[in-house]
């Protein structure tokens, strides 16, 4: 299995796992996203927006879980830059963020891969 780079750190970022001179990074990566995996994998793997300094990585896609005054909760797509989740270049969703979810997307179809 491939994964990109923004993957990786979230993964190291969400685990607090850190490389030592024993411990290579592969291998650190590897066991860091297996773990990873499984965590996102649950549909309760939402991380709160005051979880000990769990944030995503900048420009990392997320889900983001939105509390409105009336009560009604929603999930939106946004995107983390500079500290803050954002529906786009401009607007942010501030204070109506609860909690956020890495932002998952398949890989597209390769005939090759099939066989």
């Amino acid at each position: 299995m491939k994964y990109e780079p923004c993957v990786i750190q979230s993964a190291i970022n969400a685990l607090n796992i850190i490389p030592t001179e024993t411990t290579p990074l592969d291998k650190v990566v590897i066991d860091c996203l297996k773990d990873y995996k499984g965590m996102i994998e649950k549909d309760t793997d939402w991380v709160p927006v005051n979880h000990k300094n769990q944030h995503p990585s900048e420009g990392q896609k997320v889900f983001v879980t939105l509390l409105y005054v009336d009560g009604d909760r929603r999930v939106e797509k946004a995107t983390y830059t500079d500290g803050e989740f954002m529906k786009d270049k401009y607007i942010s969703f501030g204070h109506l963020v609860t909690a956020w979810r890495p932002y998952w997307s398949p890989e597209p179809y390769r005939e090759e891969e099939a066989d």
